[in-house]
């Protein structure tokens, strides 16, 4: 995990044409029991990362760490509830290296749970303007595979 801090603490925000998401999670809020559902939106080189990480192969962390760009990034992405779509006082987004909130302004996320299908399509505040998030578009969301 130290290493992928590491990682983390050195990436900054880019546009990058092979966005996915990963890490499909189930909970409940431990207060209001509500459902939550969550996942991370990176590229590619950084999905790779992740996965080897949350495996325990610190190994193929490092090795896969140098092959990512360094303005890569990394967002953390949370549903509250049970809906088709989620409004922005429904969705959390975090951007994982800096581990600060982003602040949504408008837009929706369209989740189709069983199967895993999210549709994002959302403005943020970046540096005082509002624009598109970076990881805007439809994905299935893998989990973790069992090796």
């Amino acid at each position: 995990m130290k290493l992928l801090s590491l990682f983390l603490l050195a990436a900054n925000i880019a546009i990058a044409s092979d966005i996915r998401a990963f890490l499909w999670q189930e909970s409940r809020d431990e207060k209001t029991r509500e459902p939550q559902y969550g996942f991370f939106v990176a590229s590619e080189a950084v999905k790779e990362v992740m996965e080897a990480d949350a495996a325990g192969d610190s190994k193929k962390v490092e090795r896969l760490s140098q092959k990512v760009p360094p303005d890569a990034w990394l967002f953390a992405v949370m549903l509250k509830g049970e809906a088709k779509q989620y409004s922005k006082e429904k969705i959390s987004i975090a951007r994982i290296d800096g581990h600060e909130s982003v602040v949504i302004v408008s837009g929706t996320i369209e989740a189709e749970r069983a199967k895993r299908v999210v549709k994002i399509d959302l403005k943020i505040k970046s540096d005082g303007k509002t624009v598109s998030f970076p990881g805007n578009g439809t994905y299935t969301v893998s989990v973790l595979s069992k090796k």
